[in-house]
This record gives structure tokens, sequence and C-alpha cells, in this order.
């Protein structure tokens, strides 16, 4: 199903964003130096994402989303981080590309709050497909770590 599945290819645009350390209190402590280097670092959570979900080596997904994941798709449906793994492997789409825009970035102390379009292209029976979604996407660092905890997508008509 090209619905359900275009949630995955929403949730490998998120990662692409950058995030802020913080001090003891929780008020951002932030260096050019450290937003380049987490900026860069889930640059590359963005691209392993998008790499796993093309390849079907989803073991990625482990990585990037936390034990407490959750995504909620068009229809209202959530799926925690096990069936979220699952749905992707058993539903596979191949992209002919996906281009991410509308980036938008909030963060509160180690928590980044990520907002953008994604529109995805796929071939199917011949003729290219395309869809567009909106997409917000919650970051937390725990113990030194990145991960998503939290992700929504709708469709833009």
């Amino acid at each position: 199903m090209r619905s359900r599945s275009a949630v995955f290819i929403l949730a490998l645009a998120i990662s692409v964003t950058g995030c802020a350390p913080t001090d003891g209190d929780g008020s951002a402590a932030m260096t050019d130096a450290d937003r380049a280097s987490i900026q860069q670092q889930l640059f590359q959570m963005g691209n392993d994402w998008s790499e796993a979900y093309e390849t079907g080596d989803l073991s990625a997904f482990d990585r990037i989303f936390a034990d407490d994941f959750i995504y909620t798709v068009t229809d209202g449906t959530l799926y925690e981080k096990a069936a979220f793994i699952s749905l992707a492997e058993q539903d596979p789409i191949d992209y002919d590309s996906v281009r991410v825009g509308d980036k938008g970035l909030r963060w509160y102390g180690t928590t980044a709050v990520v907002t953008g379009l994604v529109v995805s292209y796929w071939t199917e029976d011949g003729a290219v497909q395309s869809g567009a979604r909106q997409f917000t996407n919650v970051f937390v660092e725990r113990a030194g770590r990145w991960q998503v905890v939290v992700g929504h997508s709708s469709p833009v008509h």
C-alpha cells in the first residue's frame, strides 16, 4: 500500500536536523562547533535510515529509534518500534527519489522538534507517482545519544 508505506520514507527525512547540547540545568549551552557536530551526526542518522529502508536492511532502525519510539500514521494508527519495523519489512517500496524541504527545528534542552515536508516519487505500473507529506518528529538526547522518540505524518492535499 502506497499511503501506509509513504510514512516510512517520511520518517527518513526527519533525522536531517541539528540539535543543541545542554548544560546541567537544561538550558542550551550550544556553540557553533557543537551545533555543527550534532547536525552532522543527525544527518548521518537520516542517511542510515534511508539506506536501511531502501536496501531492506532495517537493523539501523534499532539504533535510530528509541525503545519507546511511537509513530502515528494518517489514519491515526500508532506504531511502536517493533511494529513500525515489522511493517517496513512487510511492505517495502522502491522509491525513485525523495525530496525534503521546509525543514524547521526547535529545541528544548535535550529535546528537538523537527518539522518539514517530504515529497516521494516512485514508479507504479509504468507511471511515475508522487506523494507529499508534512511531518513532525521528536528527537531526545539520552546518555549522550540522540534518538527519535515520537513521529507523525499527514498527507498534503
